[in-house]
């Protein structure tokens, strides 16, 4: 089949008013383009208020070949898209212009029974259901919205009732008086300080013992006797005086008188 398509043309009269009484002009107002079926393709249109044959607002529209309209624009470059499914039943209906006031889904989830569709959801966030009487006629509606949105700052004022009630009690305030400590003082530290001369007698008990031997020059005598302890060797000789010799390694000379 070869596809043709034709232009329709619609005129409007405008009334003009003048001394001479009033008359009558033609306007275009709107120029359809059809196809070989006579659906329209373009759509031309104008107001009143604009200059027609410079401004025209083109509506565009496409089709399946089962004649149902797939897409349709408004004319301000906004594409409206429409889908179905295999029984040539509209399942959704989505929009070009998509921003935070204006949702891309503009119609879905579309279920269908015997007399026609039973639920649909709207862009605007609305799920509608439909029943129908056993003749197929609209018997009931029911919308249910469920919309969320941004919280809106509030104003006014709010008034708390009641007693105040403080957890942590009034400021302190500063006291007056004595504090008493019960008790015996301990402390580690231990403080050297110069010790003061002393006065009395210090008995030291006990063995004295050392190692070192002092010795000192003793006054010659000719009476008299020295007492040494310990182990003593002693070695003589008729010549001479006698030597003695403590464990100590000292000798002491002793001088000798013979009667």
């Amino acid at each position: 089949m070869t596809s043709r398509a034709r232009l329709q043309v619609k005129l409007f009269p405008m009334q003009l008013g003048g001394d001479h009484g009033q008359r009558s002009q033609w306007s275009v107002h709107e120029c359809l383009q059809l196809r070989f079926d006579g659906r329209v393709v373009s759509n031309w249109q104008c107001t009143p208020a604009q200059t027609c044959n410079a401004s025209m607002k083109q509506l565009s529209y496409s089709y399946n070949l089962l004649g149902d309209t797939t897409s349709a624009s408004n004319g301000f470059g906004v594409n409206i898209s429409y889908n179905y499914n295999a029984a040539a039943r509209l399942t959704s209906v989505t929009s070009s212009l998509s921003d935070s006031s204006h949702p891309s889904s503009l119609m879905s989830s579309i279920a269908y029974g015997p007399f026609g569709p039973t639920t649909a959801t709207f862009g605007n966030g609305v799920t509608e259901t439909r029943g129908y009487n056993t003749r197929g006629q609209l018997s009931s509606m029911a919308d249910n919205v469920v919309i969320t949105q941004p919280a809106i700052p509030g104003s006014g004022s709010v008034t708390v009732s009641g007693s105040e009630r403080t957890i942590g009690g009034p400021p302190a305030t500063a006291a007056t008086g004595s504090v008493t400590l019960s008790g015996s003082e301990q402390s580690t530290q231990v403080v050297n300080q110069s010790a003061g001369p002393g006065s009395g007698t210090v008995n030291i008990s006990g063995t004295d013992q050392s190692t070192q031997a002092q010795s000192s020059p003793g006054t010659p005598g000719t009476n008299g006797s020295i007492t040494i302890s310990g182990s003593v060797r002693a070695g003589y000789d008729d010549a001479c005086a006698c030597h003695l010799y403590d464990s100590g390694g000292i000798a002491v000379d002793c001088g000798w008188v013979y009667h």
